[in-house]
């Protein structure tokens, strides 16, 4: 098998050669990201967080994903109106999860083993993926634009949960906002205002995204179902609890 050099050659031999051999370890060429792809990546990860040094590479890591799922079609089409609507958004959601998956995992992993400056290379995206675009059309379809913002939500709180950072947790329920589409001088926590079932809009959302980022938890960060579980609920019941303290305050 061969390869392709990886972008992210860095100066040191023993640094180049290490991700080289991680990165022939991946598997390309299908319609979703292969889990052993995703397995390279959270390796390199946790790789780049075990240095003494800032793991820049890790930073380049994020910003190229969420670059890459940035300029997804679901994400950037700008057509909402379609014949079989059912079918468009179960394709869309399919290629948005797909686009996303590498993403997710470094970013769960980044919050687990890093700390407040790690923080910093992937907090902005929750309000910058949560933007309302201002379309008209079939409202499902809509929604999945701000699906990213939602998806990065779950993946950095329950890993933030899983490890204990419970002043992340904090600032995942309370910082990140949104305009409401209907209301533009209101503005929304996105937290709240984008939870699963609004975004992605399918039956069972909240246990579709539990199984979605699973892999990443239970197998890739090496937590286990267990853990990954509690991690979830502890999360999600927080999430509950805050949102409707903010509910009860006018938030």
């Amino acid at each position: 098998q061969t390869c392709a050099l990886p972008i992210w050659v860095q100066k040191t031999a023993d640094d180049f050669f290490g991700r080289l051999a991680d990165a022939c370890d991946a598997l390309s060429d299908t319609a979703r990201q292969h889990p052993k792809t995703v397995e390279v990546a959270v390796a390199t990860a946790k790789r780049a967080l075990a240095g003494h040094r800032t793991a820049i590479s890790l930073h380049d890591m994020i910003r190229e994903e969420l670059d890459r799922a940035r300029a997804l079609n679901t994400l950037t089409t700008t057509n909402f109106n379609v014949p079989d609507p059912a079918s468009e958004h179960a394709s869309r959601l399919t290629e948005l999860e797909a686009g996303t998956e590498i993403a997710l995992a470094l970013i769960a992993t980044a919050v687990y083993w890093g700390d407040e400056t790690t923080d910093n290379w992937w907090f902005g995206d929750i309000e910058r993926f949560a933007r309302w675009p201002g379309a008209g059309g079939q409202t499902a379809l809509i929604r999945l634009i701000q699906a990213p913002a939602t998806l990065i939500t779950y993946a950095a709180g329950v890993a933030a949960a899983a490890a204990s950072r419970w002043t992340l947790v904090a600032r995942i329920f309370t910082e990140p906002i949104t305009v409401d589409p209907f209301n533009s001088n209101q503005v929304r926590l996105v937290a709240h205002f984008l939870e699963p079932a609004v975004t992605l809009s399918v039956t069972g959302s909240s246990l579709h995204l539990f199984e979605f980022l699973r892999s990443a938890f239970a197998g890739h960060l090496a937590l286990g179902d267990a853990a990954y579980t509690d991690a979830w609920e502890r999360f999600e019941y927080l999430r509950l609890v805050t949102q409707e303290d903010q509910q009860l305050h006018g938030v």
